[in-house]
């Protein structure tokens, strides 16, 4: 077999956290399992309009698509929105490391396909793709971090719960300095499990249903380049869970449009997008759908 990348959106995590009973897409309704946001929500007082919105709305991302477009919506009310994300996704996390990962299908698998794992994009906050990759004895980095380059590179250009900026407390009260700080950046920081909950000076988060607006920072161009690298040699390239959302999509294609032609394209979801689908055709890649059990092969 050769060389296969892997996309990773939410659907990976729902696969894992329905099985417990979480909602890993309801972070305004406590992920359906009333986890306690008790140790952070005090530092975002702006998010309590967020939680009435959600008992709106069936879907807790379009709670936050309207409040996004709400006339009242600035600036530090999106970064309370992504400090919130980090945090609430990291008690999600805490919660879903109670559970054994050693026997779900997605960890036994990488584990048998292990040798020709080349590259993956995750577009999820948590850690649960790399928790598999770990109980599978698969060594990773992730991307733009000072993380020791050993094993496969994962790019994750949505944010992650570990990722923060190292910057001096006094520059984060100075807007325009801390833009200019923010684009010169190569690296963006990682945060150890004690401190998942604890407030953190930038959340480079890209809230659900939001374009992503960070693409020109140095740490995800990182991720860019190095996905460009490897992707020339991909014979399989795996899709897992993409919503193929409407802010996401023009992202989401530049990646597959840098596929080698006759890519095999697997799309693992029970419903897939269907202009993911046509998408994928028109590229003239191969569209693959997986086994009955919701695996590759």
């Amino acid at each position: 077999m050769n060389k296969f990348g892997m996309m990773i959106g939410n659907g990976f995590t729902i696969d894992f956290g329905s099985r417990f009973g979480l909602d890993p897409s309801k972070p305004f309704s406590y992920f359906n399992q009333h986890l306690s946001y008790e140790e952070f929500i005090h530092n975002y007082p702006a998010v309590h309009e967020l939680f009435q919105l959600a008992q709106q709305e069936k879907n807790d991302y379009v709670a936050i698509e309207r409040y996004m477009k709400s006339p009242k919506y600035n600036k530090e009310k999106d970064e309370e929105l992504r400090k919130f994300l980090a945090s609430s996704y990291s008690q999600l996390q805490v919660h879903l490391e109670k559970h054994s990962i050693s026997n779900w299908k997605w960890t036994k698998w990488l584990q048998q396909n292990k040798e020709y794992l080349s590259f993956a994009v995750s577009f999820n906050y948590d850690l649960l793709f790399e928790k598999a990759l770990q109980t599978a004895g698969i060594n990773y980095y992730r991307t733009g971090t000072m993380e020791e380059k050993n094993g496969v590179p994962i790019s994750k250009p949505h944010g992650s719960i570990d990722f923060d900026m190292k910057l001096e407390q006094s520059l984060t009260h100075n807007e325009k300095v801390w833009l200019e700080w923010r684009h010169l950046f190569s690296h963006i920081s990682t945060i150890p499990k004690k401190s998942w909950l604890k407030p953190r000076h930038e959340a480079d988060i890209i809230p659900p249903h939001k374009v992503n607006d960070q693409r020109t920072l140095h740490w995800v161009k990182d991720g860019i380049n190095e996905f460009l690298t490897h992707a020339r040699d991909f014979s399989q390239f795996i899709i897992v869970g993409l919503s193929y959302s409407e802010a996401d999509r023009m992202e989401v294609n530049q990646y597959l449009e840098h596929l080698p032609p006759h890519t095999k394209v697997y799309v693992i979801d029970p419903n897939p997008n269907e202009l993911l689908l046509t998408k994928i055709s028109s590229l003239r890649l191969e569209t693959h759908r997986g086994t009955n059990q919701g695996l590759p092969w």
